[in-house]
């Protein structure tokens, strides 16, 4: 009987002489764990970046948080200001008068442990009232006021058309829908891109201007307009954003506020008129809102700086006073690099502080 010599089988990945995995696993192996190092490495920074943002994000909303919050705290500390100088009780303010040396005029920064506040008051009727241009019956009775500031802009501003804009104006502004002869209505307004009315009333604001044919942003903001300020503009120091209001009551300008490109042009009034009245309420040192202004305390001192007759002089008291009713607050909140800005329309009357309008921004 033929014997039958068996030959072991071996693991081809297993060295007959050691026990271990040849090279080849080897490899396979270390390169399973390169991989798998790699995996968990960026799995892992995944996780820690996301948990970056996360970070990010929450501390980006607790900075606008508070920031927010300060902006309010800041309208409510313009509002107890406003109160305050309204108050016959506050010995260091005249009720009776309102000038750029009182304690609102002057702005507040305050800086907390949570951030700064930053608060600015504009008292409304240092401006000209855009609806005294016209009246809903389609009057203009003081149409040269506009005309004069405009033919000013005019100069700096090529693309501004002073007819077009006075008599859209008009249009807007009247309840008949006859055209003025360059002026626009409701059938131009429906035929642009994105079609409104004309408002066929007084402007509620002085936004409204963006809304009427002429008007150019140059002209509006006194300046080229930055990125974002296109639509929704916050505040401006020039241009007639910064000269024209739509909210001042009965519309009358405040002569101790009152800057001098707006008195010269009052009726009996020119650059040198206006330069008077601007040294006088200065008083000594030449710098408004300091401790040694001497603001205006009646008409009759203000209109004896005018070339006009007594009958003239009556005209134009009626536009003027020396006490003012609409404000706006700006308060800007900031924490961190993050700012909230709130503006608020203001009523000061003897009972309170009235909200009329409230708009909030980024800064």
């Amino acid at each position: 009987m033929r014997s039958t010599r068996l030959t072991p089988r071996f693991d081809q990945s297993v060295s007959p002489c050691t026990g271990r995995p040849n090279t080849r696993e080897r490899g396979i192996a270390l390169v399973i764990t390169m991989w798998l190092t790699v995996i968990i490495s960026l799995a892992v920074m995944g996780f820690a970046f996301t948990m970056h943002v996360e970070a990010r994000i929450a501390s980006f909303h607790r900075k606008q948080f508070k920031a927010k919050h300060l902006a309010l705290g800041g309208v409510e500390l313009g509002k107890f200001l406003l109160a305050w100088d309204y108050n016959p009780a506050n010995p260091e303010q005249d009720a009776t008068i309102d000038h750029l040396g009182e304690a609102w005029a002057l702005g507040t920064n305050i800086v907390l442990q949570t951030g700064i506040v930053d608060v600015r008051i504009v008292d409304e009727n240092r401006k000209l009232n855009i609806n005294l241009i016209s009246d809903v019956q389609g009057n203009s009775p003081r149409p040269e006021i506009l005309e004069s500031y405009l033919e000013k802009q005019e100069a700096i501003d090529e693309e501004l058309d002073v007819e077009a804009f006075i008599d859209s104006i008009v249009d807007w502004i009247d309840q008949n829908d006859l055209r003025r002869l360059n002026g626009a209505e409701s059938e131009d307004y429906l035929s642009l891109p994105i079609p409104y009315r004309a408002k066929d009333g007084p402007l509620e604001s002085i936004e409204e201007l963006l809304l009427i044919n002429g008007i150019t942003m140059r002209t509006f903001l006194g300046r080229d307009p930055v990125q974002g300020e296109e639509f929704a503009p916050m505040t401006s120091d020039q241009g007639m954003m910064a000269h024209w209001t739509a909210t001042s009551g009965r519309g009358r300008l405040n002569v101790n506020t009152a800057p001098p490109e707006i008195l010269a042009l009052l009726p009996g009034s020119d650059g040198d008129v206006a330069a008077r009245i601007v040294e006088r309420r200065n008083g000594p040192d030449g710098i408004e809102g300091t401790e040694d202004d001497e603001p205006f305390q009646a008409l009759n001192e203000v209109l004896a700086e005018f070339t006009i007759d007594a009958g003239e002089a009556r005209e134009v008291g009626r536009f003027l006073t020396t006490r003012s009713s609409y404000f706006t607050i700006i308060s800007t909140g900031q924490s961190g690099n993050v700012k909230k800005t709130v503006e608020a329309l203001v009523l000061r009357s003897q009972q309170n502080i009235r909200i009329i309008r409230w708009r909030e921004g980024q800064s």
